[in-house]
């Protein structure tokens, strides 16, 4: 499995600001009231980016131990929980911060700034780099480089 990549998290950022920005807009043509996130999502996404590193905490000194013996066993179903807990969270956390982004690319270009509707909006933007942030590490310390099977076998040659 390969890591997350980089141009993914930011296309699906630049779609999500896209969206917000067109929804705003449609929403004030309509004659509808603007919408604004709430705060408690940019904190909702804060915890959540504290809590999937967390998840991979256990599985992190498998991989950045060079002693083999000195590591304990990492259970392979909980490590994989873990790797795509993480990639739906980075890509999820892309998406809701490029939504805030474009919320508050609209919020603050207009004539009269709603100075709360930004307030969260920006809260929701640092929430979503927050959950990419944390989603991306804890992919990262899940992360094993592939077996090479002929390194492996001259190790076990030269114990012998």
């Amino acid at each position: 499995m390969t890591l997350t990549s980089r141009r993914l998290l930011v296309a699906v950022a630049a779609l999500g600001t896209g969206i917000g920005f067109i929804l705003e807009t449609v929403l004030v043509r309509l004659g509808q009231p603007v919408f604004a996130p709430p705060s408690s999502l940019g904190v909702a996404l804060v915890l959540l980016g504290l809590v999937v590193p967390a998840l991979a905490w256990p599985v992190r000194p498998a991989g950045t131990s060079t002693n083999k013996s000195a590591s304990a066993p990492v259970n392979p179903f909980y490590a994989t929980r873990v790797v795509l807990i993480a990639k739906a969270s980075a890509t999820t956390g892309a998406l809701l911060a490029g939504s805030g982004l474009g919320v508050l690319l609209f919020v603050i270009t207009r004539v009269i700034v709603v100075g709360p509707s930004a307030l969260a909006a920006g809260v929701v933007v640092v929430g979503g780099a927050v959950l990419v942030t944390g989603s991306l590490l804890a992919e990262k310390w899940c992360h094993r480089p592939p077996i090479d099977s002929d390194r492996e076998s001259e190790g076990e040659e030269t114990k012998r």
